[in-house]
């Protein structure tokens, strides 16, 4: 019995073997919001003329569900220790729904 692998919003399979720690770019959509009194016809029209938030990020996976992909923008280079478990120290982690991600592109390893 196989695992199931998590999905984008599209429910494109998201195929990670060994998810920590890789490098990826995660195409995501953001949301937005209209800050003043309209009227609904208003705000249908100003709705219809707002571009998408469109966002990619690029970094390494530190947590990768069924329901989000964390990524963080940094990480130390060498293993702290074989004795300290997930050996790494991570920086600047963004999580982000998996309901928000539009595509999740496996980067090549460090030269």
């Amino acid at each position: 019995m196989g695992v199931a692998m998590p999905k984008t919003a599209q429910g494109t399979t998201i195929m990670v073997t060994q998810p920590e720690m890789q490098r990826v770019e995660v195409e995501w959509e953001d949301s937005l919001g209209l800050s003043t009194w309209m009227t609904l016809d208003a705000a249908d029209r100003e709705l219809a003329q707002v571009e998408k938030m469109r966002h990619a990020t690029m970094g390494y996976v530190v947590k990768h569900t069924h329901e989000y992909i964390a990524v963080a923008q940094s990480r130390s280079k060498e293993r702290l220790s074989e004795l300290v478990e997930r050996g790494h120290k991570v920086n600047d982690i963004l999580q982000i729904p998996l309901g928000c991600v539009k595509s999740i592109t496996r980067l090549r390893k460090d030269s």
